[in-house]
């Protein structure tokens, strides 16, 4: 009897029948909308509220991240001009070789001849130490995974050896003046590369099995480690093997090298060159191998994304759609805003890909649950969200689907003026289905970066429609300012008219980088930096003068009352602690030297507590005085009291110091460590409502947190208040007065932590530069100095950028080490490319070969690129010219903004000096 019963059949059929209906259906609704969507196209767009723009339509970020990657990285997203092959050949067939390209080239071919032997030997230890031991393991399955791998590898090794082959034949042919000439062998094994895509598509999984699955293993650990003590017994040349990560990446990352090899082999050659355009056939077989592989590796990278989105997205009806196309763009948390006059409360994440729009819940959060998203909980989630590196930080978040909607050509963004409570917000009209949806982020780089973004992806979806309609023309957004709409990041704000080659500058001179640092975090930063407008006192007092309060207003006020009573009685007892737990117990000590230390911090600690007594005493006052319906009122006192906080710019200026003498002066101290345990056992004895006290650390910095808090608390106060508040007048001079506290608080901590890097920097260089009070540090990093544009530059110099002048320098130490020879400046320029910040660098010396001081008259000009120059930097500093290259065009437009921002300070003050010499004539 057949399982297939009659029954089972008919409802099959019925059930297929049904299916296909529902397809039909589906197709037929598709169609209809795809029509509706086709008469869009008619309608011009409006772009010019969006900031971050490109030519390529829907390619604005290619690489999908988190928002806070995506406006860090938006200025390198731009297209970058560059020649193109036919034209980087006629100037090849327009020249002879020189000598100096003949030696030239031979290096170059002896350099890939030479890498070529470290990869292959690379694929060989990949297969030798690590693969072989778990192909021989008991394990079937682990055996099967790594059999295919080898499979992989066994296959580009003969590709590659067969590289080598050629290479050494090509050296060994050329006798005497002659040159190394490649030719049809060389090209058609080029063209074998392509068999390395099946390696690329398969990497990511690779990696994975290699690094993750079996790293717990000992036996299998125990074995590679066996084979790799085995290996190096057998290769005396062979002093150190890597980790398997560093091989299994290899393979891609030779393919793009050749490319590059045989392109500079071409900038060598001439049309005297005997086997030019067999080279010519090469390099275009290489960049086709390269292209193909940056675009498998690109495609593998983007489906990976889509699969974890896919992953941690619960409930998505179109997202567990497979779309081949779809391409994930980036994500972030916004607030969804019901009205501009309520605050912010209702947070979701949200998931933009190339053709859907997903609105989510967070269920859990680094594996924590959560449970409530509003208030206080929503704004812990969204600055956790926004400290995220990358993706992968979402890989352990949990998100349930709330809407979907489709990438439409019929969306359209509104401008729209934020609010108090609401001052970025984004508005999406959603024409297909006549949405409007407002979302809310907390500041102006993400909304205009979700603009640009959202904008992009409607433009592309815009392409996509012409494409299917047949029509050849391109969407073009503002025609009338075409280079407007694809101008870079920053440009549109801050240009200037004589400064229009400059990428990042500010408005105001010598601030557009405050906070120095290496090169490569400077130029991560710089959009961050940018001036932003803050909200204006007078606008904001005019707005308070023009409302009366309602009950839920007073309610509020006088709950922000409460909470600055509540805290400043937390704070006091923060001072109480540090006073009689941690100071009195080195005071106490029979060594002279910790006492007097400890005696200056407990002088400041004192007078502060006496501050902050006082201003408790006039908020319980307040509350006591305000009965019935009345709301507290804060007086002349309070006033007078807030400009006692200015008294704590004495801590503030040693803070660092005393944090150096508490922690790690004494740490090791153990008389002084017991003494303060056995404080810290009576003082909680004492006081039972202290359950629990924190290391010094935590209490030597509250007074530096607690003055900012003022200003905050006093505003939280005026934003409820009204003309009818009894009070009003005074609680605005007293927000003033805290306003300025907070500012002379940050300014003078700014500046004690910008004195301490200037000196950090200086102790690093040989030489003596003077005491400068105003000096500050604002970048370092590497560049060539040019001496003429015929020839690449070769002479390495590190630079310092101060306010006041350029340093250029050479490594004199390494790790305390003389730099001696060529092979050790080499190590030392490795290792200080790789380093994260300015601190790192305490492990160089330097010396002095360039000190170019910032004078009147000083400039910096726009050079173009030539052919063996690149990236260049051009200025006359104290009237001496100088010629510099970058490495990068991103290091070149930073390197140029802030130079030109340091002559621009000195040049305005120059300016300023002989104006106030004038009007006191």
């Amino acid at each position: 009897m057949s399982v297939f019963s009659h029954k089972r059949k008919s409802s099959f059929v019925r059930d297929s029948k049904d299916k296909e209906k529902g397809r039909d259906e589906e197709t037929k609704e598709d169609k209809e909308a795809l029509k509706k969507e086709m008469e869009i196209l008619n309608k011009p767009m409006e772009d010019s509220y969006v900031k971050f723009k490109t030519s390529s339509r829907g390619k604005l970020v290619t690489n999908g991240d988190i928002i806070k990657m995506v406006i860090k990285g938006l200025s390198h997203n731009s297209d970058q001009s560059g020649a193109t092959v036919e034209e980087f050949f006629k100037q090849i067939d327009s020249r002879t070789m020189t000598d100096e390209n003949k030696k030239h080239f031979k290096r170059v071919v002896s350099e890939m001849t030479s890498s070529e032997k470290v990869h292959l030997r690379g694929l060989e230890i990949l297969n030798e130490v690590y693969l072989k031991p778990i192909v021989m393991s008991d394990n079937k399955e682990w055996s099967s995974i790594a059999k295919k791998i080898q499979s992989d590898i066994s296959t580009l090794i003969n590709v590659h050896k067969r590289f080598l082959e050629m290479m050494e034949e090509g050296q060994a042919n050329a006798k005497g003046d002659s040159l190394p000439v490649f030719g049809d062998k060389f090209i058609k094994n080029l063209q074998f590369l392509k068999m390395a895509s099946s390696y690329i598509n398969k990497y990511p999984q690779y990696l994975e099995q290699m690094t993750n699955h079996f790293k717990k293993e000992k036996d299998l650990i125990k074995a590679q480690e066996k084979a790799k003590e085995q290996y190096m017994k057998e290769h005396s040349d062979v002093k150190n093997i890597q980790a398997i990560s560093f091989y299994l990446i290899t393979p891609i990352q030779r393919i793009p090298r050749y490319e590059l090899l045989i392109r500079d082999m071409l900038k060598d050659t001439g049309k005297d060159y005997e086997g030019l355009e067999k080279l010519k056939t090469a390099y275009q077989e290489a960049k086709k191998s390269s292209e193909g592989a940056n675009s498998l590796k690109i495609q593998s990278e983007e489906n990976y994304k889509v699969l974890l989105m896919r992953d941690i997205i619960k409930g998505g009806k179109e997202l567990a759609k497979d779309a081949s196309g779809r391409r994930y763009i980036c994500s972030g948390p916004m607030f969804v805003v019901p009205n501009l006059k309520d605050k912010l409360k209702d947070l979701y994440y949200f998931f933009l890909f190339k053709d859907i729009f997903v609105q989510t819940k967070v269920k859990k959060l680094h594996g924590e649950s959560i449970k409530k998203m509003d208030g206080d909980t929503a704004h812990f989630v969204y600055n956790k969200f926004m400290d995220m590196e990358d993706f992968n930080g979402l890989a352990d978040c949990v998100f349930e689907c709330e809407k979907e909607w489709k990438v439409n050509a019929g969306w359209k963004l509104v401008q729209t003026k934020g609010t108090e409570e609401v001052p970025f917000v984004i508005n999406l009209f959603m024409g297909n289905t006549c949405e409007n949806c407002k979302f809310a982020v907390n500041s102006e780089e993400e909304r205009d970066v979700w603009e640009s973004v959202l904008f992009d992806q409607i433009v592309g979806r815009r392409k996509t429609l012409e494409n299917i309609a047949g029509r050849k023309r391109h969407v073009t957004i503002d025609t009338s300012n075409t280079n407007h709409s694809t101008t870079a990041t920053l440009r549109q704000k801050f240009i200037e008219p004589d400064s229009e080659y400059l990428k990042y500058k500010a408005p105001n001179g010598g601030v557009l980088i405050n906070n120095g640092d290496i090169m490569k975090n400077v130029i991560k930063t710089l959009e961050s930096n940018a001036d932003q407008s803050t909200n204006n006192i007078e606008e904001f007092f005019k707005q308070i003068d023009s409302r009366t309060m309602t009950d839920e207003n007073k309610k509020h006020f006088k709950r922000v009352v409460s909470e600055m009573t509540s805290s400043e009685k937390v704070h006091l007892r923060g001072l109480e602690i540090l006073n009689e737990v941690y100071l009195k117990p080195i005071v106490m000590s029979d060594n002279k030297e910790w006492s007097s230390i400890a005696k200056k911090i407990q002088s400041d600690i004192s007078t502060l507590i006496n501050v902050h007594k006082r201003f408790l005493e006039m908020m319980e006052e307040g509350q006591a005085n305000a009965k019935g319906d009345s709301l507290p009122v804060f007086g002349d006192k309070f006033i007078k009291n807030l400009q006692f906080l200015k008294m704590a710019s004495s801590y503030i200026n040693k803070y660092p110091q005393y944090l150096e003498q508490m922690t790690n002066h004494f740490k090791k101290e153990k008389d002084l460590i017991k003494a303060q345990e056995k404080a810290k056992e009576q003082y909680m004895k004492e006081h039972s409502d202290v359950k629990n006290i924190q290391a010094i650390s935590f209490y030597l910095i509250t007074p530096i947190q607690r003055i900012p808090r003022y200003e905050l608390l006093i505003r939280d106060m005026l934003k409820d208040t009204g003309k009818d508040y009894e009070g009003l007048e005074k609680l605005k001079t007293a927000y003033q007065e805290a306003k300025k506290s907070s500012e002379g608080a940050n300014s003078l901590k700014i500046q004690s932590e910008e004195n301490d890097k200037v000196e950090f920097i200086l102790s690093l260089i040989d030489a003596d530069f003077g005491i400068l009070p105003s000096r500050r540090f604002i970048c370092c990093g590497p560049m060539y100095l040019t001496n003429n544009l015929v020839s690449k530059p070769t002479q390495w110099n590190y630079f310092f950028l101060f306010s006041d002048r350029l340093i250029g320098t050479v490594i004199k130490k390494y790790h305390g080490k003389e730099v001696r020879d060529e092979k050790m400046m080499e190590e030392a320029i490795e290792e200080i490319n790789k380093i994260g910040d300015y601190q790192q660098l305490q492990d160089f010396q330097f010396a002095k070969e360039i000190d170019a001081l910032f004078t009147e008259g000083s400039g910096i000009y726009l050079i173009e690129d030539c052919e063996m120059v690149k990236n260049m930097v051009s200025c006359k500093l104290n009237q001496i010219p100088y010629k510099f290259s970058c490495e990068t065009k991103e290091e070149c437009e930073a390197w140029n903004s802030l130079i030109f921002d340091q002559v621009e300070r000195v040049n305005a003050l120059a300016k300023k000096k002989v104006e106030t010499v004038k009007a006191n004539k």
